[in-house]
């Protein structure tokens, strides 16, 4: 039987590393789990997975070290990341590079529509937004998940990913009009918008 896709997991917690394995495994994925992210960098090029889940707060080497190598590396650079943590992070420097954050403890609905989105395909939601990641500022995909579908990323190498397997119905940037051009240019899309907040998405239908 072939597998749903290949999953990657670095955290330090062993129960909740444990804990999703079987969830995910159970549900037709092929998962590898460590709290090692010498050997979960080794193996992500070696495997190179569907998708990488990190937490942030890892011993020795922490999460944003790991994820700029990953991010650096030719192998690697393409995969999404999804970035784990008990609260709201601040370093946006160090943000660059994650498709998605995900707040402990995570909610297997979000992380299953993330999974099934990169490695199934075909959710065609309603909205594809793509903004860059910011604090404790999320109302843009609060308010319209209210009403509608929608998949939400900060990394333009993860939209170009979930365009290949998704349609959704519209692609909404949320950033500068300086930004927007590049996004435009980098997902080789004209049918996309810019917008500020989620009464200019509504207004699109």
């Amino acid at each position: 039987m072939s597998k749903a896709g290949k999953v990657f997991m670095l955290d330090d917690d062993r129960i909740f590393l444990e804990l999703y394995r079987n969830l995910l495994s159970d549900r037709g994925f092929d998962v590898f789990t460590t709290n090692n992210a010498y050997k979960f960098l080794l193996y992500g090029r070696e495997l190179v997975p569907d998708v990488m889940f990190l937490d942030i707060n890892m011993p020795r080497m922490n999460g944003w070290e790991v994820l700029r190598r990953i991010v650096s590396d030719d192998i690697m650079q393409d995969i999404p990341v999804v970035m784990l943590s008990a609260e709201a992070e601040e370093d946006l420097a160090s943000a660059r590079g994650v498709a998605h954050f995900l707040y402990k403890p995570v909610a297997v609905e979000a992380m299953m529509d993330i999974l099934e989105s990169y490695c199934h395909g075909n959710k065609n939601h309603d909205v594809l937004l793509i903004e860059e990641y910011e604090p404790l500022f999320n109302d843009i995909y609060e308010r319209i998940s209210r009403k509608r579908s929608c998949f939400a990323t900060h990394n333009l190498k993860a939209a170009k990913k979930y365009l290949k397997k998704n349609q959704p119905k519209k692609i909404c940037v949320r950033c500068t009009p300086e930004r927007f051009e590049k996004a435009g240019n980098e997902l080789g899309r004209e049918d996309i918008y810019r917008v500020e907040n989620a009464s200019d998405i509504e207004n699109l239908y």
